[in-house]
């Protein structure tokens, strides 16, 4: 990884996008629970459960919505066939009350595939329903076991007389953790490396300069994509989202918010001039042509300046790329404004 840091002017530091601080569940959700990255999914399941299973037919995606199911959604649930149900969850915190989550992820998934199956729970045919396992990925910074069972009657009084029981198996998948999982599963693999060093570069960001986290992670994320090297099979993965569905996958973003202050700083600067010329129609004309040029020269003052520093840290054509994705300006628009030519 680049030992630079890219370093933002202040007067940048707050027009920078806030990280969303659930990243590490969207990026999760996005490698593996995503009918576009099946083989990401197959890949886990067969590290689970020892099995060679190369089919990625016999593998749907089967996470529950949010919005149909009592605003209740897992991260992840896949079926194997008509036989397997597996409900992942990916943690950075500890959470003592995952197996009764998981236990009502289960038995939703379930009332999902009766319905989807035409199956009538009330009549006296047994029904068919897959068998359900739950997992849960943790990658938080609290210490904890490689490896823990944890069950459903631990959340209930001691010695309780209950028939009713559910186990969960936990994974710490932090790479210094030594979870076996992490060499049968290269995505996972991948994955867990990926949080870990966007994690501790987002520290050495907050120590060294002060900025608050989620300006940090937002530099940190950004930064540790760059110096992903290209034989990192995930990293195509994030690129392609980054770039296509960039705010709404790892940021929060609010444009409206920004525009509205760009709109405002224009139109401050075209009443100035128009009072200064001291005609209604320079009054108007102040208004459009100081909206005009206050985002005009704000964006090319950014463009310019942000350049500087990320060229401290990156090639020229990183540097010209990654000002495009973020303040979403066109390639070449950027080249413009900074002068870039393909010569030069």
């Amino acid at each position: 990884m680049n030992e630079n840091i890219m370093i933002f002017p202040v007067e940048l530091i707050d027009q920078l996008p806030d990280a969303d601080r659930k990243y590490r569940d969207r990026i999760f959700g996005l490698l593996f629970g995503s009918d576009e990255y099946k083989s990401n999914a197959l890949s886990l399941y067969n590290a689970l459960t020892g099995s060679q299973n190369t089919d990625i037919n016999d593998l749907t995606i089967y996470t529950l919505d949010g919005v149909i199911y009592m605003e209740m959604e897992n991260d992840t649930g896949i079926l194997i066939g008509d036989s397997v149900l597996h409900l992942w969850e990916q943690m950075s915190t500890v959470n003592s009350n995952m197996p009764l989550r998981a236990l009502l992820y289960a038995a939703l998934s379930l009332h999902k595939y009766v319905k989807e199956t035409k199956q009538d729970i009330y009549g006296s045919k047994p029904v068919h329903i897959p068998a359900p396992k739950c997992f849960e990925f943790y990658n938080g910074k609290e210490s904890r076991e490689t490896e823990k069972l944890l069950k459903l009657s631990d959340l209930m009084p001691e010695n309780a007389d209950t028939d009713i029981e559910l186990v969960l198996h936990m994974y710490n998948i932090n790479p210094d953790a030594g979870c076996e999982l992490l060499l049968k599963s290269r995505p996972l693999y991948e994955y867990s490396h990926f949080v870990k060093d966007t994690s501790d570069l987002c520290d050495r960001i907050k120590a060294e300069t002060g900025l608050p986290h989620n300006k940090a992670l937002t530099i940190a994320l950004d930064q540790i994509l760059m110096d992903m090297d290209n034989t990192v099979s995930i990293k195509e993965v994030l690129m392609k989202h980054r770039n296509e569905a960039y705010m709404s996958l790892l940021y929060e973003y609010d444009s409206e918010l920004h525009d509205e202050t760009l709109r405002k700083e224009g139109i401050e600067q075209g009443l100035q001039q128009g009072k200064e010329e001291g005609r209604v129609e320079g009054l108007q004309q102040g208004k459009e042509e100081g909206l005009q040029q206050g985002r005009e020269e704000e964006r090319a003052g950014n463009i310019r300046t942000l350049y500087s520093s990320l060229r401290a840290s990156m090639s020229k054509e990183n540097a010209v790329r990654w000002i495009s994705d973020n303040l979403r300006v066109p390639l070449d628009e950027v080249s413009e404004i900074l002068e870039i030519t393909d010569e030069s």
